[in-house]
């Protein structure tokens, strides 16, 4: 009740009073409605688009899956991933210009195909240039795999975290190859500049084409064989339309890799940076693990298949040899210049 000028209180005095009692209103209305509605939008969930590339059975894609699952439990409700296997989205060609792009958030791609836009990596694919699985892995813990992952973000935009192993690679072929001269003018599918290097230095005619291809190419006479793991071989049913494999492994290692796109991982936060990081390391230990038995089996499988393996010398081999690692030296030091000479320098041996 409000009392004219000289009673007990005036209306100027009643808002006086008030004055206080509303800013205590507002400041309880900001506490209760709009900061939660701040925080909610500061905390809304990260959307991670991630592609692979290899069918939904493979080893590949349950890395995949591997991945996804260690993060968001880790992670909890602050991450959400949307994956698209098996070329569903993009194949190992499409993810070069894509990913550094940001078209996805994330991928295990077949780094084989990035020689072109990050020209360090060529050591990671240079047929018959290791001597054991154990010394192609040293690799990763050595200054010039620093020196490479670096490459990868200044060149690609993508951000490195892991190897995902593919498994062993060697290559599968419509009529036997033997010998160095069982090369010549072979139409030969290779994944990336550096096999087809190889190719070339003993003879054979390389064709660089993504996996999802190789099927068909070979079934119309295409190509004449393919190098790959012997996963796919199996897996992509190759043993239906070429039934010679090689004994050897021509890279005792195909490593994919575990990548992002730089500003999606320069934006994550610190904790969530250390949980993908950690899980792209499990995933990748669990990819070499396995790829161990599964070589052997893929290769037991090819036989039931119907397919011979082709057993090559050790003095064979090295004629490959003689011919193939000045070959893959000489072109890197080509592509790459004095940076490629001092990586080459640092490689594990």
């Amino acid at each position: 009740m409000f009392f004219k000028q000289g009673g007990k209180m005036s209306i100027k005095q009643n808002f006086k009073c008030l004055y206080p009692c509303l800013i205590i209103a507002v400041a309880l209305m900001f506490t209760f409605f709009i900061a939660p509605a701040q925080s909610s939008a500061a905390e809304k969930q990260i959307l991670v688009k991630m592609v692979g590339t290899l069918p939904v059975h493979h080893h590949l894609t349950k890395a995949l899956e591997m991945f996804r699952d260690i993060v968001e439990k880790k992670a909890g409700d602050r991450v959400k991933f949307q994956l698209y296997p098996a070329q569903q989205l993009y194949n190992d060609k499409d993810l070069v210009n894509v990913l550094p792009k940001g078209a996805v958030e994330g991928a295990i791609i077949n780094s084989g195909f990035w020689s072109g836009k990050v020209r360090a990596e060529g050591p990671m694919f240079f047929p018959l240039y290791s001597s054991s699985r154990d010394q192609f892995y040293k690799l990763f813990e050595s200054k010039a795999w620093d020196l490479i992952k670096k490459d990868f973000e200044e060149e690609g935009n993508i951000k490195v975290l892991s190897m995902i192993e593919y498994g062993s690679s060697t290559i599968i072929s419509k009529t036997p190859v033997r010998t160095l001269e069982d090369f010549k003018g072979l139409r030969t599918r290779a994944y990336g500049m550096y096999p087809a290097i190889f190719m070339q230095s003993v003879g054979a005619s390389p064709v660089v084409m993504s996996s999802g291809d190789v099927y068909l190419a070979l079934q119309r006479k295409t190509i004449d064989a393919a190098m790959s793991g012997v996963s796919s071989f199996v897996d992509r049913k190759w043993y239906e339309v070429s039934k010679y494999f090689l004994s050897i492994n021509v890279c005792y290692s195909t490593p994919f890799l575990c990548a992002f796109n730089l500003d999606f991982w320069n934006k994550l936060p610190a904790d969530l940076q250390k949980i993908f990081q950690d899980a792209a390391i499990e995933t990748q230990e669990w990819t070499k693990n396995y790829t161990l038995e599964s070589d052997v089996r893929y290769r037991n499988l090819l036989k039931e298949k119907g397919c011979t393996e082709i057993q090559i010398s050790d003095e064979e081999l090295a004629r490959w040899s003689e011919k193939a690692v000045p070959a893959l030296e000489a072109e890197y030091i080509k592509h790459y210049g004095a940076k490629a000479r001092q990586i080459l320098d640092l490689l594990p041996r």
